[in-house]
């Protein structure tokens, strides 16, 4: 008797447990794993430039530049300089090359502004012949296309600074001029604005 008691028993919870699985919503379809093509085609899709690339296609050229430095408690300072847009590896990454005198001395500078696919966000790299450091930010475009807004970090060693949280804009206002706004984000605005550069194509 008790043996027939056991195995209804078991039935029961057997036939509870089919009823469960048979209730239960069906399992996911496992994703087919990677295969060397696909990694391929991915990697591919995130490095060919596209239509934010193709954006900054307007700054190409030269340009002169009305530099504008401000300082807290001190007046304005401007200081003129020269810049070159062009193409670098084939189309990956905008090449500004700018030339000024600031302060008496020589000064060159390298940016590199770009778009990464795989982020979906603008990046820029500026390397200066005062610095050994390379600053990057990354950020995003405007809904009209109008400016790109870039947050990053920089290092001040003439003030022994560590990482100041910079904000970066780039603006168009035609296509023959577009200003270049550095904000110093642990400045209070209206005065976080660091830097002006204003660009008037040649």
């Amino acid at each position: 008797m008790r043996h027939f008691n056991a195995t209804r028993t078991a039935a029961c919870v057997l036939t509870g447990i089919g009823a469960i699985a048979l209730a239960a919503d069906p399992p996911a379809k496992i994703a087919p794993q990677p295969t060397y093509q696909t990694d391929m085609d991915m990697l591919a899709e995130a490095g060919t430039p596209g239509m934010h690339h193709r954006f900054l296609n307007h700054f190409i050229g030269d340009w002169d530049v009305l530099a504008t430095l401000r300082r807290p408690g001190s007046p304005p300072e401007e200081y003129s300089a020269s810049a070159t847009f062009d193409w670098a590896l084939d189309g990956r990454f905008l090449q500004e090359e700018i030339s000024a005198e600031v302060m008496g001395m020589q000064l060159s500078m390298l940016n590199y502004l770009g778009y990464n696919n795989f982020k979906g966000r603008y990046t820029i790299a500026w390397l200066s012949s005062t610095s050994t450091s390379i600053t990057t930010a990354i950020g995003y475009q405007n809904h009209d296309g109008t400016e790109i807004t870039l947050f990053g970090t920089i290092d001040e060693p003439h003030l022994n600074l560590h990482e100041r949280t910079v904000k970066t804009i780039y603006r168009s206002e035609s296509k023959d001029r577009f200003v270049v706004e550095i904000h110093d984000l642990h400045i209070p605005e209206p005065s976080s604005i660091v830097m002006t550069m204003v660009y008037t194509r040649l």
